[in-house]
């Protein structure tokens, strides 16, 4: 494996990694070689329905920094209005860059039998630190997987540790891609800034070129500072028009909300909430929290406290995490949900 595949290996990673956040630990190699990891299986916290709560200490606004706090929305959304232009040149995905990768380790064998290649070697990183890869891809198929250790590299702001692998069950010879995927990540330790975190999560992706629509289902445990974020068969359904969003997500004192989505939500280059569609429901016991997009970069947040449908509670969201309005209409700057 030479140094461009494994430098491109580790932007998919690292992509995915500042997309989604981290994890927990419980994970290991398994007999055959390849990443086995249990997201569901390490979240220690609640597993009931939670009971939304509002008002200045309530439980809502960790459900929404659970949910808006991530960018792999923001990121799929994005990635779809690239997929359904083949010839894109500046990435067909966001979430997940690995056909560069593939395509160029199939540059270096050019043998028409149907053999496993098997493919190892060390790279230093950008900034320090070193990755090794090791696997095998399928000659013709192009199918195959490859494990990465990393070893204090260093990639722009991050430092990773741990151990992380790219499973490619199908190549698209048409569009020349790889178009049904797996990420794992095991105990994979990041470092960005004054900010670490562990990760243990799965990340599934199908991807349809000729429709332009992809699909991508998350099982991750995030965690940072002793505190785990658990997203439960969290999908994102995307097509030109934007993006579905299902699953649920746990938070470890309160329990799980369910997430669902009226209407496909659509994202601008760099925004941090969507700018129409929706509105998307996180559905708590007896309780709900709705989203709706009202502008660019601003959200309307409506809390029904007591499952009776009707909403008690109105908040108007800026993109930096501040209240810019209550039920009434007050501007509160003071407070922060620190999106």
């Amino acid at each position: 494996m030479n140094r461009k595949l494994l430098a491109t290996l580790l932007t998919s990673i690292t992509l995915s990694l500042t997309a989604c956040g981290g994890g927990s630990s419980k994970s290991s190699l398994d007999g055959s070689g390849s990443v086995s990891v249990d997201p569901s299986g390490s979240f220690s916290g609640q597993r009931s329905n939670a009971a939304i709560t509002g008002g200045d200490n309530g439980n809502y606004k960790a459900f929404l920094t659970s949910f808006l706090g991530t960018n792999n929305l923001q990121d799929v959304a994005l990635r779809n209005t690239a997929a359904s232009n083949a010839n894109s040149s500046n990435g067909i995905r966001d979430f997940l860059t690995i056909s560069s990768a593939v395509k160029k380790l199939k540059a270096t064998h050019t043998s028409n039998q149907r053999k496993a290649i098997p493919v190892s070697d060390t790279s230093a990183c950008t900034n320090g630190g070193s990755i090794t890869g090791s696997g095998t891809l399928d000659d013709v198929t192009r199918v195959g997987n490859i494990v990465m250790t990393f070893n204090n590299c260093i990639e722009g702001t991050l430092t990773i540790n741990g151990i992380s692998e790219v499973i490619i069950r199908n190549y698209n010879f048409t569009y020349d891609v790889p178009d049904s995927y797996i990420l794992k990540a095991q105990n994979l330790s990041v470092t960005s800034g004054d900010e670490s975190y562990t990760s243990t999560a799965i990340y599934d992706v199908v991807e349809d070129y000729t429709a332009g629509t992809a699909v991508l289902l998350i099982n991750a445990l995030n965690t940072a500072n002793d505190i785990e974020i658990f997203y439960e068969n969290l999908q994102l359904d995307t097509d030109s028009g934007g993006v579905l969003i299902s699953g649920r997500i746990y938070t470890e004192e309160d329990g799980y909300v369910t997430i669902t989505t009226d209407s496909r939500v659509l994202y601008n280059i760099n925004a941090t909430f969507p700018y129409t569609g929706g509105p998307i429901t996180l559905a708590g016991e007896n309780s709900n929290i709705r989203i709706t997009p009202i502008a660019n970069e601003t959200i309307q947040v409506e809390l029904d406290l007591d499952g009776d449908g009707v909403y008690e509670e109105l908040l108007i969201i800026g993109a930096d995490g501040n209240i810019v309005g209550n039920t009434d209409g007050d501007v509160i700057n003071s407070d922060t949900v620190s999106f």
